[in-house]
């Protein structure tokens, strides 16, 4: 893959997302991004968690699996979906006027494409910068949060590659 390829596919890591309503477990919603529509739901044995495939969410992108010792790690962390094409690629969340949310995004590299080179990229909450990730000083999570006052009905929370040569 040359680095052109690899630009392109700067958002090519796992990623969890939480949209949680503050009214306790029950409000949780977790994405495995990744995992493919037609595997049912599952709860992961070591977290409790309940994930959910990503596909009804998100418009494009490709499913892909880690490179990583499946032994050591948690099944959320298995796949990833990843956008080759470099433009904003969004998450659309139904969600209610007015409400509270914490949002939740975990991130794992994971080595998925054998080149050793990990991304770096925009996160934002419909059209507000939220946070730009880069885990090359944390190569296997970056964990980030906040909470977010919606407006509509609709959460768009987007991946934007930065402009760099890798």
């Amino acid at each position: 893959m040359n680095s052109h390829q690899l630009l392109l596919s700067l958002l090519g890591l796992f990623a969890i997302l939480q949209l949680v309503l503050g009214q306790g477990p029950e409000g949780f919603f977790s994405l495995d991004c990744g995992l493919s529509a037609n595997e049912p739901p599952y709860t992961e044995s070591r977290t409790g968690i309940t994930f959910s495939s990503d596909e009804y969410f998100v418009e494009g992108g490709i499913s892909g699996r880690i490179h990583k010792d499946e032994a050591e790690t948690l099944k959320p962390y298995e796949t990833l979906r990843y956008f080759p094409i470099k433009k904003r690629n969004c998450y659309n969340l139904n969600v209610m006027q007015e409400n509270r949310y914490l949002i939740r995004a975990v991130f794992l590299y994971g080595n998925y494409d054998g080149q050793e080179t990990h991304p770096k990229f925009d996160l934002f909450i419909d059209r507000t910068l939220w946070v730009t990730v880069s885990d090359q000083d944390e190569p296997d999570k970056n964990w980030e949060s906040m909470y977010s006052s919606v407006k509509g009905v609709i959460l768009k929370k987007s991946y934007t590659p930065q402009n760099q040569t890798l």
